[in-house]
């Protein structure tokens, strides 16, 4: 649905202009395929299936989809934003029809039949004529992997504590929340600040602010024994388009209920 009308021999972005969480995404799908062709190569087909519903459920579903969503519903359709998005949900769609084909023949088909089809592919008949997938190198990165890994094991810390909020009645949506971190560890504290920008988005959060300080109550676990998490109510109003709650919500006469990220958006679309 979020590929409706992508073209991607007109709209795909090449791998350098891709915002980070997407390249993390096909860093993501390259080490999910290694383990998967090899399960094919050895005949072991329930394990390419596990190889398969695994990065599905955890690399995908549980992250990188839940989080694309406000970029994907808000963005500027034809932005860079929306657009990067996009060419990695082509990609990684491309990727998996195949790796299905073999398991579920008939609904791999149905799904080939209907998806967008760039030059290379726009003239063959069926997904059971396509080649294996070859991941490019240049997905294989590294630092891309290193910078998410500490988000990726934050995140359900934080979701926990909205999770709990929100049973207390405090909250609703997790976009009405504030989350506020603190953290003794100045390892933490530099990691956190050189990532700050993704933090609302990772959390799905109106707002994230981040403290350096001497002493916490408890720590996260293990993996963030120095750091703690308090939710409050977002600061600001609503923002009617992204549901964002902002303090620059109202401060335009003519988009009194929207944010000056969505009024942005909305006067370049009617700009044109």
């Amino acid at each position: 649905g979020n590929l409706s009308g992508f073209d991607p021999d007109r709209d795909k972005v090449e791998y350098a202009r891709l915002l980070e969480l997407d390249q993390w995404a096909l860093y993501r799908l390259a080490k999910a395929f290694e383990s998967i062709e090899t399960h094919f190569e050895k005949y072991e087909f329930a394990d390419a299936f596990k190889g398969i519903y695994t990065f599905c459920n955890e690399d995908l579903s549980s992250f990188y989809l839940d989080i694309l969503k406000d970029r994907l519903y808000t963005s500027s359709a034809q932005g860079l934003e929306r657009r990067s998005a996009q060419t990695v949900l082509y990609t990684i769609l491309n990727f998996l029809v195949r790796a299905l084909a073999p398991l579920m023949s008939f609904t791999s088909e149905e799904i080939f039949q209907s998806i967008p089809k760039d030059k290379s592919i726009k003239d063959v008949e069926s997904v059971h004529l396509l080649s294996w997938p070859i991941t490019p190198d240049t997905w294989k990165n590294e630092d891309i992997h290193k910078r998410f890994a500490g988000l990726v094991s934050l995140r359900p810390f934080v979701l926990k504590a909205l999770e709990d909020v929100r049973r207390s009645g405090q909250i609703g949506s997790s976009l009405e929340a504030k989350v506020t971190i603190n953290t003794e560890s100045q390892k933490d504290f530099d990691y956190l600040k050189s990532n700050l920008e993704l933090l609302p988005a990772t959390f799905i959060v109106s707002q994230v602010f981040l403290n350096r300080v001497e002493k916490i109550a408890k720590g996260l676990g293990d993996e963030f024994p120095k750091t703690e998490v308090v939710i409050d109510r977002a600061d600001g109003e609503k923002c009617g388009r992204c549901w964002n709650y902002k303090i620059d919500v109202g401060q335009d006469h003519e988009h009194k209920m929207l944010c000056a990220r969505c009024i942005s958006i909305v006067k370049g679309v009617e700009i044109k």
